[in-house]
């Protein structure tokens, strides 16, 4: 175990955060939060951000809910017509982050 008591924060992100590891880490680390986010390469930077302080109950842990900001994310099916909570999609991101080689790319 590593001598942490100059970090104040432990930001996450390119990989599944697994809840066991989050709890794992809150265990240890109490006073250290965790800031998961999520981003993809074609939009350079994190989309979106979810602050964790204590352990995870759920199967998956969060990665925000809503994006930051100029940034928008949908939920689409095959027909890029938007899908309602809860059902399976493709994830499409539209704002100032999309990278400028996927500008105006029909596909």
């Amino acid at each position: 175990i590593l001598p942490l008591e100059d970090l104040d924060i432990l930001i996450l992100n390119a990989e599944t955060l697994f809840p066991s590891v989050v709890n794992q880490w809150i265990k240890l680390y109490p006073n250290i939060p965790i800031v998961n986010t999520y981003g993809i390469t074609e939009t350079s930077d994190d989309l979106s951000h979810f602050i964790i302080k204590e352990s995870i109950t759920t199967e998956t842990t969060p990665v925000g809910k809503r994006p930051i900001q100029n940034i928008e994310i949908h939920i689409v099916d095959p027909f890029l017509k938007r899908v309602p909570i809860g059902v399976t999609g493709e994830i499409i991101i539209a704002g100032q982050g999309v990278g400028r080689g996927y500008l105006n790319d029909k596909e």
